[in-house]
């Protein structure tokens, strides 16, 4: 026994169902289908029965019913592979259209209840899913589309943002649902109104190890992180934009993420290195509003900051770092034109370094480490620029490979 459903796409006056429920009431009644069951709720007629005779019964509605356009035919119960059978599509792509359609299906079942908090996100990607099956189907099986199109408009538009809940957890004997709360209201009264749930929602664990801190200021951290995770989120959506709409995301989570193949990666390559440093700078400058080579002297002043940057800690966390006042900063401009301090000759080797690093290929310590053995360099930091020593290193590598050649 099963169940299927019978839905007509252009009954725009919604009475043929009933009309064809009341004529196959008929039928029943004077046993022509005895063992069936028939309802009709929503513009939708349900039948219940074997397939056998379940198949006889839809060829004898389709042939009374065929001046009143396309019907949508699918099994009614939840967890089966759609029946629903899209002429204009191939095979493939009908595979492709059952596949969505369970996954929606289930995918409202288990939203009954209490909607996830990526409940509107999951409604648009199958939203741009239907869209492209959409542009696969002829013009009259496009109306079936349709349908699960206007379905996820209207459940969009009828979701109601929770409010955020105080959390009930204790973590060390302190709560911390006052803390993410005054930090809301401070968000709201900022300006943040919409985005405030999801900023603290992104943010708590940051928040509830943070719970000491003065509001205002835990306030403003939040702001700067948020800030960059919608700098990241964009330019992931921009990558995303060329997104197979079939791809699988369970097997894309499985294979994206490294601990589920055993890879720790103690230290970095000489490339990711380089590479990470300088989008370090690239973000300390547009979180400051400096220019690069302003944030590239601050970064490099830094002893710290190459231990950070050649452990498993992000750019995100970096930042942190620097806001809390852990890594400090000093901003202080070398005046080159005169003879330099130690601690002045020191940040100027090292940026000479970070740039010969650069140029060699190299990871920084190997060109800081060859670079302060040099004599001629420590001769020429206290009376010439960076890149007038980068110059004379790039020279004295190019006489040092002629010899080489003229010894073979």
């Amino acid at each position: 026994m099963k169940t299927i459903e019978l839905k007509w796409i252009e009954d725009v006056n919604h009475n043929v169902a009933e009309d064809a429920y009341n004529g196959l009431k008929e039928l029943i009644a004077t046993g022509v289908f005895p063992n069936i069951e028939v309802e009709c709720k929503d513009d939708t007629l349900y039948i219940t029965g074997e397939k056998e005779i379940l198949d006889k019964v839809v060829m004898k509605i389709q042939k009374a019913y065929v001046k009143y356009g396309q019907i949508m035919i699918k099994e009614a119960h939840h967890g089966v592979e759609q029946k629903l059978r899209i002429e204009s599509f191939d095979d493939n792509v009908q595979d492709i259209f059952n596949h969505t359609l369970n996954d929606y299906e289930t995918f409202k079942e288990n939203c009954n209840g209490e909607k996830p908090t990526n409940y509107i996100t999951t409604l648009g990607k199958f939203q741009f899913k239907f869209n492209k099956l959409k542009e696969a189907a002829n013009r009259k099986d496009k109306k079936i589309i349709q349908n699960y199109l206007n379905e996820i408009e209207e459940l969009s538009e009828n979701y109601e943002e929770p409010r955020l809940k105080p959390i009930k957890e204790i973590n060390e004997g302190k709560l911390i649902d006052s803390v993410a709360l005054m930090v809301y209201s401070q968000l709201v009264d900022l300006g943040y109104k919409h985005s405030a749930q999801q900023m603290i929602l992104n943010n708590i664990d940051y928040i509830n190890e943070h719970s000491n801190d003065n509001p205002s200021e835990l306030t403003d951290n939040i702001i700067k992180r948020w800030k960059r995770q919608v700098k990241k989120r964009e330019k992931e959506l921009e990558n995303e934009s060329t997104e197979h709409y079939l791809y699988n995301e369970e097997i894309n989570k499985q294979l994206s993420n490294p601990s589920n193949w055993g890879i720790i990666e103690e230290r970095l390559d000489k490339d990711t290195f380089n590479k990470k440093l300088s989008e370090l700078v690239q973000t300390y400058a547009n979180a400051e509003d400096l220019d690069l080579e302003a944030a590239y002297d601050l970064i490099t002043g830094n002893d710290e900051i190459y231990e950070y940057v050649d452990s498993n800690m992000t750019i995100e966390d970096i930042m942190d770092k620097i806001s809390a006042g852990e890594i400090v900063l000093e901003n202080k401009k070398i005046d080159e034109s005169f003879v330099l301090s130690p601690s002045e000759l020191k940040k100027k080797l090292q940026r000479v370094a970070f740039k010969w690093a650069s140029e060699k290929g190299v990871k920084y310590e190997e060109a800081y480490n060859e670079l302060r053995k040099k004599k001629s360099v420590k001769d020429m930091l206290d009376f010439y620029s960076v890149d007038e020593i980068i110059d004379d290193l790039k020279k004295q590598r190019k006489e040092e490979d002629d010899e080489l050649e003229d010894d073979i």
